[in-house]
């Protein structure tokens, strides 16, 4: 199937398919006037991608899922593990997150409010004059 149509099929953009196409996470050969031809597993195969999108995976594990999904019964410890290792780096995000959060709070509760005459507290703070020194 021509590009177009597998993009009805799956409701991805055309560029989207083509990247991905391009990053080898989705088969495709040419035909004889140079179009790209779908096998009709691509279909599930984009949805596959989205989903893998939708958990955040990268490309690389999108890419170890999508080999992985080759062969299912011997590769289940294979997946665990990555989507373990997943797990684990967005506890880690979420955790940077609360403390970008708790600092972004602290900023703005010494901030007197707009209106206030003087100097930006928070621009005082992060951002200190230069010493003269000589």
């Amino acid at each position: 199937m021509k590009i177009g149509e597998l993009a009805r099929k799956t409701g991805l953009p055309v560029a989207t398919l083509r990247f991905y196409e391009g990053e080898g996470l989705l088969p495709s050969d040419r035909t004889s006037g140079n179009y790209r031809d779908f096998p009709d597993e691509a279909v599930a195969q984009a949805e596959r991608i989205r989903l893998f999108r939708s958990l955040d995976l990268t490309l690389p594990e999108i890419r170890s899922m999508l080999l992985l999904a080759q062969t299912p019964t011997s590769s289940c410890g294979q997946v665990c593990e990555l989507i373990g290792q997943h797990l684990q780096k967005v506890r880690r995000q979420r955790e940077r997150l609360q403390n970008l959060e708790g600092e972004l709070e602290r900023l703005l509760s010494i901030c007197p409010g707009p209106g206030t005459p003087g100097e930006c507290q928070i621009l005082a703070e992060t951002c200190p004059k230069p010493s003269l020194r000589n």
